[in-house]
């Protein structure tokens, strides 16, 4: 299996090269590719000293764009998603975990829902061109609202369901019913959990069994972190299993691409990054989400338009998918609290905080809220925290799909 994964590499590499770079006549479409919970320090095409990103490292090498100092809007998929669809900041599109209490209305008081869906309101990429969706990560379906617009959307019912292969098979419906200069946006999710065993045959990750974190279950390995009781025989497992998670998701990719090609496309223009990343242990935690930390916000940006230098919102793949220059964003996130992870906690997921990497700011409640742009945007997202009742459908297929 060694001797035969890199001549494989290779292989894709050229055929990249001649079909990405070099002029066609076949059907063009744009391509946005979100690869799901990837963290930039943990690609090869960033510098990572392990190779889980060989198809990255092609395109990049085949003359694309790279940069490693990119941000993500959000904290987890949902803001993440609705920030690179509408162009919005986080506080300004709304589609977010939700928790403050809510005024009362005529003696009753709002439904208390622990996340908001995107609206119908704000306008998406795909109402701007048209687009097909593709996503490994179910919470891309109808109950967030972030399949808005497209003309096609396909997406897996719960986590794990569509990736690897599965998602490929999706991808090959959505372009049976492609167009010429459509926009497609596919999501892979690979390195979103559940993680899979690693097989034996790979020269740089031992194989190894998976592990399940279970975040309901008191004694479990994902608590026990949390409460300050790491398991630190099992951080070098969880490493080796996130990274081997980028590589299929890396693989995954290499995939989609040879498949697009084979559907009878050449790509007109191809942008990747990711919506967040993940947590290995670092500052007590596992997974994703609520805090704003360099693991779970940098995240890899490569396109095959020409890309800003230096820090960087993620949030401009919504201008490169519209075919415009990057406008020169505010480079900042916030996350807000979870209700049900707080309640398990006595002093965690229970804070809305807001970070700026350019310049380098953080705040948290219930620190006073400063007189500047960030103060504003701070103040934003406090007064977007405030729950409605449009969060109902939503939790239910959030707690359907694990997430509470």
């Amino acid at each position: 299996m060694k001797q035969l994964m890199k001549p494989a590499v290779g292989l894709l590499a050229v055929t990249l090269a001649s079909w990405i770079f070099w002029p066609s006549e076949a059907r063009q479409i744009s391509v946005l590719v979100i690869m799901d919970t990837v963290r930039a320090d943990h690609t090869s095409v960033c510098g990572y000293d392990r190779p889980t990103t060989p198809v990255l490292d092609g395109i990049v090498a085949d003359g694309a764009s790279l940069n490693c100092d990119a941000w993500a809007p959000g904290s987890w998929t949902l803001p993440s998603h609705a920030s690179f669809f509408t162009g919005l900041e986080v506080p300004d599109h709304h589609a977010h975990l939700v928790d403050q209490p809510p005024e009362e209305q005529g003696g009753k008081i709002r439904g208390l829902g622990p996340a908001r869906g995107l609206s119908q309101e704000f306008e998406t990429i795909a109402e701007q061109r048209p687009a097909i969706l593709v996503s490994g990560n179910p919470v891309l379906g109808p109950a967030s609202g972030l399949d808005q617009g497209f003309r096609h959307a396909y997406t897996g019912a719960k986590f794990g369901d569509s990736y690897d292969d599965d998602l490929v098979k999706l991808l090959k419906k959505a372009l049976d019913k492609a167009q010429d200069s459509d926009l497609l946006v596919l999501n892979i999710a690979d390195a979103h959990q559940p993680w899979t065993n690693i097989p034996p045959g790979l020269d740089w990750v031992p194989p190894t069994k998976s592990i399940k974190y279970r975040e309901r279950k008191k004694s479990g390995l994902w608590r026990r972190w949390h409460e300050g009781k790491p398991n630190e025989s099992k951080r070098q497992r969880i490493i080796d299993l996130y990274d081997y998670s980028v590589f299929r998701a890396d693989r995954t990719l290499g995939k989609a691409l040879a498949t697009i090609k084979d559907q009878g496309f050449s790509i007109r223009d191809l942008t990747i990054t990711s919506d967040h990343g993940e947590h290995l242990g670092e500052h007590g935690l596992l997974g994703h989400g609520n805090y704003l930390t360099d693991e779970n916000q940098r995240v890899p940006l490569i396109s095959t338009l020409p890309l800003p230098s230096g820090p960087v919102s993620a949030t401009v793949v919504y201008d490169l998918s519209l075919g415009r220059p990057p406008l020169d964003r505010a480079i900042r996130a916030v996350a807000f609290p979870h209700r049900k992870k707080r309640t398990w906690f006595k002093s965690m997921f229970d804070k809305t905080s807001a970070r700026s990497w350019s310049p380098d700011l953080q705040w948290s409640t219930p620190e006073p809220v400063p007189d500047s742009e960030f103060g504003d945007f701070i103040q934003r997202s406090l007064e977007s925290g405030i729950s409605t009742s449009e969060e109902s459908e939503l939790e239910e297929r959030l707690e359907a799909l694990g997430y509470f």
